[in-house]
């Protein structure tokens, strides 16, 4: 769910109940077959599904997250660039943003992404 590394982010990650089931099952290969120790879980994950054969697709859409340097909303910058910008943007529909570290910041998102005015 980032264009930039094509990768899996561990703030959203969606499967397929077969693709869960193929993960669990496999998990145990993985460990023997991946140099995982010093990877984030979201890392494992990704690498592990492609060691396992399961197939990706592409939800480019689905995560605003800062740590991602793609293109945000067509506007030629980073989702980064634009919480700089503006604070807190969690307005456009998406299921998921990333990283809000500070409880002003989560809560102003929060507040944004169901809609609430008050902050």
């Amino acid at each position: 769910n980032c264009r930039q590394w094509y990768s899996l982010q561990g703030p959203l990650e969606i499967f397929s109940q077969a693709a869960a089931d193929k993960f669990f099952a496999g998990i145990g290969s993985c460990q023997g077959a991946l140099q995982w120790d010093s990877w984030g879980e979201d890392w494992f994950v990704e690498h592990c599904m492609d060691h396992l054969g399961v197939q990706k697709r592409e939800g480019f859409g689905l995560l605003a997250d800062m740590y991602c340097q793609s293109a945000y909303l067509d506007n030629g910058k980073s989702y980064l660039q634009v919480c700089q910008e503006n604070g807190p943007t969690c307005s456009d529909g998406r299921p998921a943003y990333h990283a809000y570290k500070t409880p002003s910041n989560l809560s102003a998102c929060l507040d944004q992404a169901f809609g609430s005015s008050s902050g």
